[in-house]
């Protein structure tokens, strides 16, 4: 498709990118949810981290995850456990 001189044009082509992305970025990834409580300095120093590294504390807690050695028995009882758990009280 040739694209003139004419603005609208090249406003449409972007828009119509950004649609395409926006409908590739709309999988869900998660397919559980987790609520941890933190202490205020577990918090600062998760932020810190995650400032320093400029990566979202989300990646940073499931590569943390990934990283523990578990069995695989207890890891196959995990697997089937309610699709939302919450840690702490």
């Amino acid at each position: 498709m040739h694209y003139g001189n004419n603005p609208n044009d090249l406003v449409i082509l972007i828009k119509s990118n950004i649609l395409k992305t926006k409908k590739i970025m709309k999988k869900k990834w998660a397919v559980k949810r987790l609520t941890v409580n933190l202490t205020t300095e577990e918090m600062k120093k998760l932020e810190c981290y995650c400032a320093l590294t400029g990566r979202p504390a989300t990646d940073v807690i499931r590569e943390l995850l990934r990283s523990l050695e578990v069995d695989n028995a207890e890891n196959s009882k995990k697997e089937t456990a309610d699709s939302t758990i919450t840690v702490g009280s």
